[in-house]
């Protein structure tokens, strides 16, 4: 049952994030299944395609995960309206601001 599962942990966290501003809350559920759907996506390739490169299978996949969590929370920042080229001039204007 999706209750009593990592789906629950996960959605716990995403509500605690929302909580803090990283994404609308009414985007919850959608975001769960967005992470949700990217961690099974990883480990269903690695199981399926054991022959490639993965490397160190963790670290690819949290790695994975990271990247999806930072690009969803930077499009919580940027609002539902922008696109790739918004998305490029706000972290070249975050990078052009790092020390």
């Amino acid at each position: 049952m999706l209750a009593a599962s990592a789906f629950a942990r996960m959605s716990a966290t995403v509500t605690e994030l929302a909580g803090e501003g990283f994404f609308p809350v009414s985007d919850v559920t959608e975001v769960v299944l967005e992470f949700w759907s990217a961690a099974h996506g990883v480990a269903s390739l690695m199981l399926a395609k054991p022959g490639l490169p993965w490397g160190d299978d963790l670290a690819l996949a949290e790695a994975l995960m990271r990247s999806v969590c930072l690009g969803r929370a930077s499009m919580g920042m940027l609002g539902t309206a922008s696109g790739p080229c918004d998305a490029r001039a706000w972290l070249s204007g975050q990078r052009a601001q790092k020390p």
